[in-house]
């Protein structure tokens, strides 16, 4: 478990059981351990969604694509009303993990580059190979999903 406890400094996120498990299915960095998170998520998201009505699917494209339009539908399908589709686009601006680990300033710090969030070299490869094992499609060189279940503007 040197690579994923090495990067989290034994802070105790992840059961070392977990760990090992990760490791074995080539998760062997913190970019690749959120990968791998994400793409989890996103199957139990497809799983629940065939079995529910009231889930719906909202992706990081559909918001760059039409904010004010993915915004407004999001807040009306939460409970609240679209005309604060402005103000929830204006708090988005800031950095949500802002005093984390994640923020920008700390991933700028690790990475060594101003606004770099790439990932590292071998992570393409392992998103693709574990997105086929989870049965998400992926398309193009951004590797954008597609044919998730009851997306919100398709």
């Amino acid at each position: 478990s040197s690579g994923i406890n090495a990067e989290y400094g034994g802070a105790g996120f992840v059961s070392s059981d977990k760990l090992k498990a990760l490791e074995q299915e080539g998760v062997d960095s913190v970019d690749k351990m959120m990968l791998h998170g994400y793409l989890h998520d996103t199957a139990t998201y497809q799983s629940e969604a065939v079995k529910r009505d009231d889930l719906v699917c909202y992706s990081y494209e559909s918001l760059l694509s039409d904010p004010g339009a993915f915004m407004a539908h999001f807040l009306v399908h939460i409970g609240v009303g679209s005309e604060w589709a402005d103000q929830a686009l204006l708090a988005m601006g800031e950095d949500s993990q802002k005093n984390s680990w994640l923020s920008k300033k700390n991933v700028e710090a690790r990475s060594g580059k101003k606004g770099d969030m790439s990932i590292e070299d071998g992570a393409v490869e392992f998103t693709r190979r574990v997105a086929e094992k989870f049965g998400i499609c992926l398309e193009g060189e951004d590797l954008r999903m597609v044919g998730l279940f009851r997306q919100w503007n398709e």
